[in-house]
């Protein structure tokens, strides 16, 4: 061992999902010192949390595509919003320079 501090990790591995250990500060790149502070988890567990990291997974992308589906939606009535302040100004402008020509 190389005497430095240890560290705790979180394994995120689909046999080890969510389980803790802890390590040399320099990783694998340390003394290779390793030692798990949480129980194996069954079988039934693995599964448990392998399958609901992949359900956030799948739900962190439709939330990211609905976001850039929103801001599509938002810079469209922007540019509608747009649109419709310069017809509003051409038509005040007609209207005035109409008012204005016939006195």
């Amino acid at each position: 061992m190389c005497r430095l501090l240890v560290v705790e990790r979180t394994a995120w591995t689909e046999n080890n999902a969510g389980r803790r250990f802890v390590s040399c500060v320099k990783g694998r790149n340390g003394c290779n010192f390793f030692r798990w502070t949480d129980p194996p988890v069954c079988a039934r567990g693995r599964a448990v949390i392998c399958g609901l990291l992949r359900r956030i997974e799948r739900n962190e992308e439709e939330l990211e595509k609905l976001m850039l589906l929103q801001e599509e939606k938002s810079n469209c009535r922007v540019q509608k919003f747009r649109c419709l302040n310069v017809k509003m100004f051409v038509f005040i402008v007609v209207v005035i320079w109409f008012v204005w020509t016939r006195f």
